[in-house]
C-alpha cells in the first residue's frame, strides 16, 4: 500500500485489498482510496438505481437503506439520482458509513458530477471513503462507468436495485452481480413505469422482491441481530416505545403522554424510526411487531 497526500494506493496482494473484489473475474490491479481504506474490509452492500430516480424510488431508498446502514457499509457510484440518494440515506443513520466508487479520480479536481463535490466531502467527513481504479487527476469518461460498476458489485455481498429501465447502466450492475455470485434484490414498481421495467424483470427472474429492510437482513441471517437490537433500548426509548406499542398514536399524543420535552421526544422517535423499531404512516406512529 502506498500513501499519497490524502489518498492511498492499494494494489492486489496488499493486505488492505478488498477480499471480495479479489474474487471477481477482472479485479482492478490497484485502487485509489481517499478516506478510510479499512472500510473495504467491512460487510458491504450496494444500492444502485436510475439517474432519473422518481419520488417513489427515492422514498424506497430512504426507507430501506437508512436502517440497513446500521448493519452494512453502503456502496454506490455517487451518480446523480438513486446513487446519491443511497449515500445520503446511509449518512442519515447515525454512524452510517458509505463507499462511493467513482469513474474518475478521487481528487476534488476530477470528481464527477461536479455538483457532488459537497456530497463527497460529507462522505469523507462521516468516516466513509471514495474509491477508484483511475489515478489522481483522471477525468470521467463515458466508458469508465460500466467498468466502475464491476467494482460496485464486486465489493458487495449483495446489490439492491431501486429503480431501473430495462436497458440501463443499473441493469449492467445487476448482471455483473449475478455473474459474481452476489445476491440481487429489487424494489418492485408500477407496471406503467419504464423505471420499474428492469426491477420487475429481475424479480420475475428470481431476484428477491424487497419492500423493507428486513427482506435483506433475513437473507444474511441478521434478523436475529436486528431483533436483539430492538431489545437494547434505553430507559427513555423504552418509555416512548411502550406508549406507541399500546396503540398507534400521533407525535403530539406521544409528547403529551411522555415526561420529556418536545425536542427530546422527537429525537427519541427519530432514533427508533431509523432503527426500524417504530414506523410512521402519515401522522400515526406504530410499533413494529
Amino acid at each position: 500500500m502506498k500513501e499519497g497526500q490524502d489518498f492511498f494506493i492499494i494494489r492486489r496482494g496488499d493486505n488492505l485489498y478488498p477480499p471480495l473484489l479479489e474474487q471477481i473475474a477482472d479485479p482492478p490491479a490497484q485502487l485509489y482510496v481517499r478516506g478510510d481504506p479499512k472500510l473495504l474490509h467491512t460487510r458491504a452492500f450496494a444500492v444502485v438505481g436510475s439517474r432519473d430516480v422518481t419520488d417513489y424510488g427515492r422514498r424506497a431508498i430512504e426507507t430501506i437503506v437508512t436502517p440497513l446502514a446500521r448493519y452494512f457499509t453502503i456502496v454506490s457510484g455517487m451518480a446523480l439520482g438513486a446513487d446519491a440518494s443511497a449515500h445520503c440515506a446511509a449518512l442519515a443513520n447515525p454512524g452510517g458509513k458509505t463507499i462511493a466508487v467513482l469513474g474518475c479520480g478521487v481528487d476534488d479536481a476530477s470528481i464527477y458530477p461536479r455538483s457532488h463535490i459537497s456530497l463527497a466531502h460529507k462522505i469523507l467527513a462521516s468516516g466513509g471513503c471514495l474509491v477508484s481504479e483511475y489515478p489522481i487527476g483522471e477525468l470521467a469518461r463515458p466508458f469508465y462507468f460500466p467498468a466502475r460498476n464491476r467494482i460496485v458489485a464486486g465489493l458487495s455481498l449483495g446489490v439492491l436495485i431501486a429503480e431501473a429501465a430495462r436497458d440501463s447502466g443499473t441493469m449492467i450492475t445487476a448482471r455483473l452481480a449475478l455473474d459474481y455470485g452476489r445476491d440481487v434484490f429489487a424494489v418492485p414498481g408500477s407496471i406503467f413505469s419504464k423505471l420499474s421495467e428492469g426491477t420487475n424483470e429481475l424479480i420475475q427472474k428470481g431476484a428477491c422482491a424487497t419492500v423493507c429492510t428486513e427482506d435483506i437482513l433475513q437473507s444474511y441471517e441478521i434478523e436475529a441481530v436486528a431483533k436483539q437490537a430492538k431489545l437494547l433500548l434505553s430507559d427513555a426509548e423504552q418509555k416512548i416505545h411502550s406508549i406507541i406499542a399500546t396503540s398507534p398514536c400521533s407525535v403530539t399524543e406521544v409528547i403529551q403522554r411522555s415526561a420529556f420535552s418536545a425536542s427530546e421526544t422527537m429525537t427519541i422517535i427519530s432514533e427508533l424510526e431509523v432503527r426500524g423499531i417504530i414506523v410512521r404512516t402519515g401522522n400515526s406512529l406504530t410499533a413494529k411487531k
